[in-house]
């Protein structure tokens, strides 16, 4: 390493840069979200930031996902989706001389589906169409658009003759929404550094924490038979009905310390499968459950819902027992960095210089965070533009002014943590 001095690109400096870049960040993005990509189809896409990024001399390595025995690292998430052929990015430069501290830059590629309601949105969900300010597109938000705030404000720093002292890392990785394994597969391979920034719609907030999520599956048993006689106690399906009436309750009286950050645990019934036709009484069906929870109250929460199963379940004339199964499918546990942590609070002071009313906050879904930070020790918070409302949503958009605005927090950001 060298021991070169050089200045720091002042805040001015940064916003004009930022400024300069923002015609080709904006091609850039409609070129990504002009790829339709939800795991585990992430290549194409992958491929396209890299042919861009390596038109601008980046370093772009593309690394596979199952490098090692993934599966076996603590934190997978097995959702029956395929493990070769779906790269992470990552384009990593190395640190100029003593006294930087490292940094990861980390968002993903992949988004939730689109198909079937085009004729809904304002713009074709694949057109990254530009009006009022927003930037529309499948994934504009949530999340290529924070993909290429880290790329941009990385180049913008670049144009300045800005060089890191620490190691500055950008990640774009796979797999996000279904399990969260690209970034877990990344961290295992040793892909850390000292403090990571996972880049996620906050409104420009930076959250500190999030909540965790339990897939939480119930399985009714009911007793198979011929409709015209049989009871609808036996059906499993009218059976399950009244255990959705229970859960809907399951949380009503919860209380801890913890609701005053992150708001109060919820139970969201997300699916319902079960019987085989009308003529026939349902033998089993089964929920699918979303059970969001505060960090450090996971075992309490699991522990209030079967309580709560216990107590209400004979009132509702549920069956116990072998009848009624409840199991713990998958968890994307929650995760917190301490807000007066350095990197919360220079973050912080550094989006006040852009937008000074932001503020930290904590995050109610859940995110890759929760890799760095539990299994890693990696001090990691959640900041980006764009609000979570609009994610995964018909007309999802990026608000220009904001993405601008968080691209020049985070390069001055890197000045000063980087060195």
């Amino acid at each position: 390493m060298t021991t070169v001095s050089q200045a720091r690109p002042t805040l001015d400096a940064i916003k004009e840069a930022v400024s300069a870049r923002y015609a080709w960040g904006l091609k850039a993005l409609q070129r990504l979200i002009a790829v339709d990509i939800i795991a585990p189809k992430e290549r194409a896409c992958q491929e396209a930031l890299a042919e861009i990024l390596r038109a601008e001399s980046l370093p772009v390595q593309l690394v596979s996902l199952n490098e090692g025995n993934l599966p076996s690292v603590e934190g997978f998430i097995d959702t029956g989706l395929p493990l070769a052929d779906r790269p992470n990015l990552v384009v990593a430069l190395e640190g100029t001389h003593a006294g930087g501290r490292s940094l990861i830059l980390n968002s993903h590629i992949d988004t939730v589906a689109w198909q079937g309601g085009a004729e809904k949105w304002q713009a074709h969900p694949l057109s990254g169409a530009v009006r009022d300010g927003k930037i529309y597109g499948r994934g504009a938000v949530d999340a290529k658009g924070q993909v290429m705030a880290a790329v941009m404000a990385v180049l913008a720093l670049r144009d300045l003759g800005y060089e890191p002292a620490g190691r500055l890392v950008v990640q774009s990785v796979v797999g996000e929404e279904p399990d969260g394994n690209g970034t877990l597969a990344l961290c295992a391979q040793g892909w850390l550094a000292e403090a990571a920034i996972v880049l996620e719609p906050t409104d420009n907030q930076i959250a500190y924490g999030h909540r965790g999520v339990i897939d939480l599956r119930f399985r009714v048993e009911g007793r198979q038979g011929h409709a015209a006689v049989q009871s609808s106690d036996a059906n499993a399906i009218v059976v399950a009905s009244r255990l959705v009436e229970v859960l809907d309750g399951a949380l009503a009286d919860w209380s801890a310390p913890e609701d005053t950050s992150y708001g109060r645990p919820s139970l969201n019934v997300g699916r319902i499968e079960g019987g085989e036709d009308i003529f026939t009484v349902a033998q089993r069906c089964e929920i699918k459950c979303g059970v969001r929870y505060a960090p450090g109250t996971y075992q309490s929460v699991l522990g209030h819902i079967e309580s709560h199963l216990l107590k209400e379940g004979p009132q509702h004339r549920l069956p116990m027992g072998d009848l009624l199964n409840m199991t713990t499918f998958a968890h994307h546990d929650a995760a917190e960095t301490p807000p007066d942590s350095p990197l919360a609070t220079t973050l912080l002071s550094c989006v006040h210089q852009v937008a000074p009313d932001r503020r930290l906050v904590t995050c109610p879904g859940g995110t890759d965070a929760r890799h760095f930070i539990n299994r890693y020790g990696v001090p990691a918070v959640i900041f980006g533009p764009g609000q979570l409302t609009v994610a995964h949503a018909v007309d999802e958009f990026l608000p220009v002014e904001q993405w601008l605005k968080a691209i020049q927090a985070l390069a001055l950001f890197i000045v000063r943590w980087c060195g």
